[in-house]
Parts: C-alpha cells; structure tokens; sequence
C-alpha cells in the first residue's frame, strides 16, 4: 500500500518524542521544561541558553524564564 512507509515513519518520529530527548545535551529529559513556542529542554539546559542567547535552543525566538513551563508528564 503506497504511503504506509511515510505514516510508518511519521509514527515511530511521533514515538520518539514523546520519549523524548533534550536537543541541548541530547540525552532524556530531566526536569522538561517547554518554550512558549513549544519546544521541550530539559530545565537546566533551556535555562543556560536563555541566559546565554535570550533565543530559544531550536527555532532561536526571543524567549525569557518566566515564558518557560515545567512538563508534567
């Protein structure tokens, strides 16, 4: 069936985020914590590069502490 390779893949990308893993350090999340623009860190590494940057890690929007959210999962 064509397409199920692309909805395969889709699916297992969708399961590995959900798992989740900190695009700063790149290992599992401690403590993740979300950008107002959605990006998941774990809280230690958004805060260095907030501090650092000002910039979210991925998509490099102005961000500051307090617009950052602890993830209860």
């Amino acid at each position: 069936v064509r397409g199920t390779t692309t909805t395969t893949t889709a699916n297992a990308n969708a399961n590995a985020n959900a798992r989740g893993r900190c695009a700063v350090c790149l290992d599992d999340y401690v403590n993740a914590t979300t950008t107002r623009c959605g990006h998941v860190f774990c809280a230690r590494c958004v805060r260095a590069a907030i501090e650092h940057s000002g910039t979210c890690p991925t998509c490099r929007k102005k961000v500051t502490r307090a617009q950052c959210h602890r993830v209860f999962l």
